[in-house]
């Protein structure tokens, strides 16, 4: 059993660890190709503790994925690993706004090459939902901004559920807003290949 903790502090900076023997008395070890960070610095009043990983399924057991938005920058970055999380390596960056204050990672199960990355901002209602594709078998995976709702453009919370189709894509769910204190709206999507 693999496991990857991501210490939480507001304004500190920390390196993840992973450990492979949670069943026993865990030995940790520091995430090799991570830099100390805010990994988890979005706040309660912009939704969801942040979750900067997420992990394959199936065929793709083992793969990592790590996505870190560094506060007062304008890049993301997103990093993989094949080892359950002991080695990663960056394979994609790309611009986002510099009022950035968290990231939620997600991966599909049933799409090994896809994820879907949102971030929440404390101003401006830039675009703030990505879908990546060629996560695991591209050299460097392609990040396509998707537009969201004018009424919501600040996501709260995303999540992936169970597809309108048997074996079809998973259904997206969208709780977003456009700026703190506003009405929140909560969206169930269908992704077509180009629109949700």
């Amino acid at each position: 059993i693999y496991w990857i903790a991501v210490p939480s502090g507001f304004n500190t900076n920390f390196t993840p660890a992973y450990t492979a023997n949670a069943r026993d008395a865990a030995s940790w070890s520091l995430c090799s190709g991570l830099p100390s960070a805010k990994w988890t610095l979005r706040p309660w009043a912009n939704g969801v503790t942040p979750k900067p990983f997420a992990v394959g399924y199936d065929t793709d057991l083992g793969t990592v994925w790590a996505c870190l938005i560094v506060q007062g920058t304008t890049a993301a970055t997103l990093y993989r690993s094949s080892d359950y999380g002991a080695t990663f390596s960056s394979v994609v960056t790309w611009t986002i706004s510099a009022a950035t204050v968290g990231v939620y990672c997600l991966s599909v199960p049933g799409y090994p090459d896809e994820l879907w990355i949102t971030a929440s901002y404390t101003g401006g209602s830039n675009t703030s939902l990505w879908r990546v594709t060629g996560a695991r078998t591209a050299g460097t995976p392609t990040v396509t901004a998707v537009s969201l709702p004018a009424n919501a453009a600040i996501p709260i919370a995303f999540t992936l559920g169970a597809p309108a189709t048997p074996g079809g894509y998973p259904a997206l769910y969208l709780l977003g807003w456009v700026s703190y204190g506003a009405t929140q709206y909560l969206y169930r999507g269908a992704w077509n290949g180009s629109t949700v």
